[in-house]
């Protein structure tokens, strides 16, 4: 599972990377780097946020995910219910 103490620090501080998984800090696994943007019910979705937030592609990912209506996970930094709203 997840958790944002798995996030190495010294990546956080340049989130700009985006969640190409070809970008994922090699201190991490795979597995929790895409959990980042797939937080399972009851877990924090703050680390994958904050990447999202100074990610030059997150309007078109936002939109993206609004056009094929996804229904999963956290896209240009919204939630699902949050992408509704818009």
């Amino acid at each position: 599972m997840h958790q944002d103490r798995d996030v190495d620090a010294t990546w956080m501080e340049n989130p700009s990377r985006g969640c190409n998984p070809a970008r994922r800090p090699p201190t991490m696994a795979i597995s929790t780097w895409v959990n980042l943007w797939y937080p399972e019910r009851g877990q924090s979705s703050r680390t994958a946020k904050k990447i999202c937030q100074s990610c030059p592609v997150r309007g078109r990912c936002v939109m993206h995910a609004s056009m094929i209506s996804e229904r999963f996970g956290i896209w240009g930094g919204l939630q699902v219910n949050e992408r509704r709203q818009r």
